[in-house]
């Protein structure tokens, strides 16, 4: 929920069998910054007092009108206003100071913050072109350079290439495929930095991201946050909408794994793409495959329809009575699963 959203509707949410609250935000001017940390502490003391966890978000995204982070460039020579993901400065100054400074809330005595959700979709223009991170980022002076600096290509020897020709000149160089596992072996080693500093605060700190990791960027991030005795939290995004055939992989820890990423997977639900009936089946599914779910939006249920959002199917009482009934399902399997354990 939004975290100008009243708290009142905590205790709502833990009657009806949910455990934790996602409070968001955008967070990303300095002005903003007192109001919002209020918001976040309003959250943090209605999850202390119903027994909720509270995971606080913010975004990866910075202010597009800032000019303290170095801009993605992609392959077609096009510049972005998402951050390249290997931009140091930015990581210190926006994301973990943001990441610490969240942590620090964990440590007061009357709240109750247990991790972090970082948002890292692409807001704005991005999203419309859907230039997302992938094979085409990041193709910057800092990223181009310092790659072939690791090469040892010094003095003359460094090509003259223009940010639309970079892609092509190092794929016919044989050099793409170390390209991007240079790129990537930073950007993990700069979110393993996030999680050790965030650790250092509170090492029962969770660390969370949205959306799945299906790009090298999400995926180097979610190795550095995640450790063996700390696994990171993943907030899945493949449930979003109905399918006929389940996107969640069979065993989520493994498949992860496989992939060297020490993660747990939630399930992400759009209440407005699930009609309340078919909502509930899915909860249930997603409790017994997955280590949990989340919604979204979920104001929708004490204030709709919210703008353009509207719930799928059912009135926001009858969506109620199945997420209850689901959770009630799923702490029956839970027990049954620990007492054939035993």
């Amino acid at each position: 929920m939004l975290a100008t959203d009243d708290a009142k509707y905590a205790p709502l949410i833990k009657t009806h069998g949910l455990n934790t609250v996602i409070v968001t935000a955008t967070l990303r001017k300095k002005e903003q910054f007192k109001g919002t940390f209020e918001n976040y502490r309003k959250w943090a003391r209605a999850g202390k007092s119903e027994k909720l966890h509270v995971f606080v978000s913010y975004w990866w995204q910075p202010d597009p009108k800032s000019p303290f982070f170095r801009r993605v460039v992609y392959s077609d020579g096009s510049s972005g206003i998402a951050p390249c993901p290997r931009d140091h400065e930015y990581w210190r100054n926006h994301l973990t100071y943001l990441g610490k400074t969240i942590a620090e809330l964990s440590l007061e005595s009357d709240l109750q913050v247990d991790g972090i959700f970082l948002d890292c979709e692409l807001y704005g223009p991005e999203l419309g072109l859907k230039r997302h991170y992938g094979p085409h980022t990041c193709f910057c002076d800092n990223c181009f350079s310092s790659f072939l600096l690791a090469k040892d290509y010094r003095g003359r020897q460094l090509p003259r290439v223009g940010y639309g020709r970079r892609k092509k000149w190092l794929e016919d160089n044989g050099f793409l495929d170390d390209f991007f596992g240079f790129l990537e072996k930073d950007v993990e080693s700069l979110a393993s930095k996030f999680e050790q500093e965030v650790h250092e605060i509170n090492p029962r700190f969770l660390l969370g991201i949205y959306p799945t990791p299906k790009t090298w960027v999400l995926k180097a991030m979610a190795r550095g946050f995640g450790t063996k005795t700390m696994p990171m939290v993943i907030f899945g995004t493949d449930t979003y909408k109905p399918t006929k055939i389940s996107r969640l992989p069979a065993h989520p820890r493994q498949f992860y794994a496989e992939q060297k990423i020490n993660a747990v997977y939630t399930a992400g639900f759009l209440l407005t793409r699930y009609g309340a009936d078919i909502l509930e089946q899915e909860l249930l599914s997603a409790g017994k495959k997955c280590s949990g779910y989340w919604l979204f939006r979920m104001h929708m249920l004490w204030k709709p329809p919210y703008g353009l959002y509207k719930l799928a199917d059912g009135s926001p009482d009858k969506y109620w009575q199945k997420i209850q009934k689901a959770n009630n399902n799923i702490d029956i399997f839970i027990g049954k699963s620990r007492t054939e354990k035993e």
